[in-house]
C-alpha cells in the first residue's frame, strides 16, 4: 500500500524570504480616548472602514469617511472592551488592516 509519498524538491524559493515593503501609512489606536487614527496615508478618501471583532461580526462601520477624518481621529464609541481588527479599503481599492485591543 503506497498511500503517501514523501517528495523533496530543490528550490531556492522555499527557503527564500520576500523581501518587505514599509508602508507609508501609520495607523494606531488610543485606547484612553477610544479613538483610531491613519496618519500619512496615501489615498484621499477610505471608502469603507470596517471593525471586525474576533468572531467575525463587524461591529461597526463607516463609508466614504475623508483623509482629514482619519488624521484627526475616528471614535470607535461604545465598543465593547477585546481584540479586534479595522480594516480599511481606499479609493484606489488598497486594503489596509491593524489589530487593536480595547481596553
Amino acid at each position: 500500500n503506497k498511500r503517501f509519498a514523501i517528495v523533496f524538491q530543490s528550490k531556492a524559493e522555499t527557503l527564500s524570504v520576500n523581501e518587505s515593503q514599509t508602508e507609508s501609512n501609520f495607523m494606531y489606536f488610543e485606547n484612553a480616548s477610544n479613538t483610531f487614527y491613519v496618519k500619512k496615508l496615501n489615498a484621499a478618501v477610505v471608502t469603507q472602514l470596517a471593525v471586525i471583532n474576533m468572531r467575525g461580526q463587524r461591529v461597526m462601520v463607516l463609508q466614504n469617511v475623508e483623509k482629514s477624518s482619519l488624521e484627526q481621529g475616528i471614535q470607535l464609541g461604545q465598543v465593547a472592551t477585546g481584540a479586534y481588527v479595522i480594516c480599511l479599503r481606499t479609493d484606489t481599492n488598497q486594503v489596509l488592516t491593524k489589530k487593536i485591543v480595547i481596553k
